[in-house]
Order: C-alpha cells, then sequence, then structure tokens
C-alpha cells in the first residue's frame, strides 16, 4: 500500500514532468501529465489555468473552451461575486433596439458639440445624460460590427469623437480613433 510519502513523491514528479514539457513547448506529453494532476487534484485552478492554454497552443479551441469554465467555476469559489464574462453575442442581445439606437444617434449628432465635456460643476444628471450618450453610440457601433459592418461602426465611433472629443487634441486637429484608443 502507497504510503503518503509515495503518493507525495509521484505527484511531485508527475508535476516535474508536466512543467517540463510545457517548458520544452511538448504541449501533448504536457497535456498528459496535467490530466493526470487534475484527477488527481481537481480543485487546483492552476492545474486547469495551464490545460487552458496547452489546448490553446495545440488549436483545440473546444477543449480550452470547456477547461477555462472549469477554471472559472474554481476561481468563482475564491472570489464571491465574480462575474460570469459574457461572450459577444450576450453583449449584443442585451442592447435592445437597433431604431431606437439609431434615433438617438442622429438627435445626438445634430445636437450642438459645445457643453459636452463635464465640467467639475456640472451635477450627477448632467454626467449620467452624458454617459448614456457615449454608450448609445458606443451600443449602436457594437451592433454593426455584430452584423460585419465594420466600416459603419468605425464611422459612428469616429464621428462622435469628432463632434464631441475633437477638440482635445493640442493642434485641434480632428482626433482619429488611435488618438483616443
Amino acid at each position: 500500500m502507497d504510503t503518503f510519502t509515495d503518493q507525495w513523491e509521484e505527484y511531485k514528479r508527475i508535476t516535474l514532468d508536466a512543467a517540463g514539457a510545457y517548458n520544452e513547448q511538448d504541449y501533448v506529453f504536457a497535456l498528459e501529465k496535467f490530466h493526470i494532476l487534475a484527477e488527481k487534484n481537481p480543485t487546483n485552478y492552476k492545474i486547469h489555468e495551464l490545460l487552458v492554454i496547452i489546448y490553446l497552443k495545440l488549436n483545440r479551441l473546444e477543449d480550452a473552451r470547456r477547461e477555462y469554465d472549469i477554471y472559472f467555476n474554481l476561481i468563482k469559489e475564491k472570489i464571491p461575486g465574480l462575474a460570469s464574462p459574457q461572450s459577444f453575442e450576450d453583449v449584443v442581445k442585451d442592447i435592445g433596439n437597433r431604431e431606437e439606437l439609431e434615433e438617438k444617434y442622429r438627435l445626438l449628432m445634430q445636437q450642438p458639440a459645445d457643453g459636452f465635456a463635464t465640467e467639475p460643476d456640472e451635477s450627477i444628471a448632467g454626467i449620467q445624460e452624458r454617459a448614456g450618450q457615449t454608450s448609445d453610440a458606443i451600443n449602436l457601433a457594437i451592433l454593426n460590427m455584430a452584423e460585419g459592418k465594420y466600416a459603419a461602426a468605425r464611422e459612428i465611433i469616429q464621428g462622435f469623437i469628432n463632434k464631441y472629443y475633437g477638440n482635445i487634441s493640442p493642434s485641434n486637429k480632428e482626433t482619429s480613433l488611435e488618438d483616443v484608443l
């Protein structure tokens, strides 16, 4: 019968084999060894984190996604209240009505730009309104990206930046998307 010391030595040997294979970029052998470690210690999130990376390096995306779910659930146990990440599709679903956003954006772009930037004495309501307007422009761009209309998305964001933030550039030239991001 194996003693605790024997089991520990075996676990240590497998860990060293797994780490060595990973460092030597022998991801197939590392995967085999990390799987053994995951069976022996299923709640060790670091093992699952490394399995995600190995699957990605082996271009096994579905396995990486499945392993990521295990990893994330283990992390959530350590960090209560941690929100699950949303997929791009989930974000798009939560955005709302395209026609309503297009109308809000159209009206926003017809407003005079002066006074848009927040002033130190501006009310919370004013700041929230500007945040909502910015969010509307971004959400409309996201809807366009979801439909593969990347040029339209860029045009929306660039138009918004030029109108409302263009005056932040020292040379007073049009501010590009890259300048802001």
